[in-house]
């Protein structure tokens, strides 16, 4: 949304309240201004306190930007990451803005703290940087072909550590369905010591080290995973680790370290790392057992989880993991399959079972993400053949996978529980026979057409959760 030359920007506190057909919207303005030049208004930033404001302000053909702030504005840049800019305390504002010097975007990054550069250097990773409680900003940069973890205060000014070849900040991977989403690391999911500081890891020279607040820790690995690293009931740090090269440079040889103790070598170890109440660990591993091929499992401690009645061929994939405080284990495991099409293609498509109990459920083709009710029975879609692209959804209670849907749908999405647990989702039916495409879609409610358009679906499912 752009203006030309003058945009207005209102704060507004907006209460909204929301009935199944209507809705009702007061708005109260707190304060306005005018700004010159081209703004978006998704490049306003408020401070927390309301102390202070930015926002970025284009040229004409946006190859040219600058942070305007309450009191002062910056240089000129090429671009200016205004999702990432952050607020001190004493609310001035910390951002970064980028130059580029030909047509191959070869760029410089500047950190800017309240109009002025502070550091220019080749890279800086905004997306990981943060502002602890003592207000320092810190943040992993890169210059000359080597990484550096630099910090920035008021009092202290800019500081940067030893030279690494590679510095990662430490984050809690979540392994989902396996279907692609959204892999931006979400600020509540970097690790933390326990006073609150991120964790990093690094390698120099072949070797890692752990960076855990101030302190800098050598180990006898040459590379540890940094969406691995969690403590258990003890505190003891634990992660993934490898003594044969590194994480992705070289094959095979993972190993799970806790403390001082190193688990058993696999080909594959995935995170995360989950533990139960009596301080035992559990992960996924996996062994290479062909080109680009592989045979998933769980392992708890050392000792592989075995299943009672396991299916015919590999596991290609676990995800949805979740150990209970007493080690009961369950997760989503899926195979797969390699399919023709009708002009004689390769392509692949998955069955899928729940495990739960050292027991196998199959649920079907190509599963989408569960969603949960209460007492752990849950929705997803699949296929019921994995060669007919038509989508059913299920409920799983009680180790039993039972068909939703009475009519016959191309396609299911949008599924969830209703406050008094009805089953909703929404229903697309593709029609192709006149030449040309045209699909229509019904929402279903306790298995019943609802009388509710998809649109004001749409509207209402953001303001009431579980509607």
């Amino acid at each position: 949304m752009k203006s030309v030359f003058k945009v207005l920007f209102a704060f507004i506190f907006i209460l909204v309240t929301a009935e199944i057909y209507s809705q009702e919207i007061q708005e109260t303005k707190i304060s306005d201004f005018t700004v010159p030049g081209n703004v978006d208004v998704n490049d306003f930033k408020m401070d927390p306190k309301m102390r202070n404001y930015c926002y970025v302000v284009w040229n004409n053909d946006r190859t040219a930007s600058e942070i305007h702030s309450r009191n002062n504005v910056s240089q000129s840049f090429s671009y200016v990451i205004s999702d990432q800019i952050k607020f001190f305390s004493n609310s001035k504002y910390s951002a970064i803005g980028e130059n580029y010097y030909d047509s191959n975007r070869k760029a410089s990054t500047t950190l800017i703290v309240e109009g002025k550069n502070i550091l220019t250097t080749e890279y800086i990773d905004w997306t990981s940087s943060y502002i602890n409680k003592d207000d320092v900003l810190t943040v992993i940069i890169k210059d000359a072909e080597k990484y550096y973890l630099a910090k920035y205060s008021d009092d202290e000014g800019l500081t940067r550590s030893e030279p690494y070849d590679e510095l990662r900040a430490a984050f809690r991977f979540e392994r989902g369905t396996g279907e692609e989403g959204d892999d931006y690391v979400h600020e509540e999911e970097y690790t933390l010591d326990k006073n609150g500081d991120r964790i990093y890891t690094a390698v120099r020279n072949n070797k890692a080290y752990l960076i855990i607040g101030d302190a800098v820790k050598a180990t006898p690995f040459t590379d540890i995973d940094n969406s691995s690293i969690a403590y258990d009931s003890n505190g003891d740090i634990c992660f993934i680790a490898k003594d044969n090269g590194g994480l992705y440079s070289s094959p095979k040889g993972f190993f799970v370290v806790r403390g001082d103790k190193k688990y058993q070598k696999f080909d594959y170890v995935y995170a995360p790392l989950y533990f139960d109440r009596s301080g035992s660990i559990y992960y996924v591993a996996s062994d290479s057992v062909g080109e680009y091929e592989y045979d998933s499992y769980i392992v708890k401690n050392d000792k592989k989880l075995d299943l009672n009645n396991k299916a015919t061929g590999i596991v290609s994939g676990i995800f949805n993991v979740n150990v209970s405080p007493e080690g009961n284990v369950s997760y989503l495991e899926w195979r797969d399959i390699k399919q023709m099409n009708e002009t004689s293609e390769q392509y692949y498509s998955s069955s899928s079972y729940f495990v739960k109990g050292g027991k196998e459920y199959f649920l079907g083709y190509n599963v989408r993400p569960f969603v949960y009710g209460t007492n752990g029975k849950f929705l997803y879609a699949a296929q019921s053949d994995p060669k007919i692209t038509k989508s059913d959804i299920y409920l799983f209670e009680n180790n039993t996978a039972k068909k939703v849907n009475s009519e016959s749908y191309d396609d299911i999405y949008g599924y969830d529980f209703t406050p008094d647990e009805k089953i909703y989702f929404l229903g697309m039916t593709s029609d192709t026979s006149s030449g040309i495409y045209n699909s229509s879609v019904d929402l279903i409610i306790d298995n019943k057409k609802s009388e509710i358009s998809v649109s004001s679906y749409i509207r209402l499912k953001g303001i009431l959760p579980g509607l």
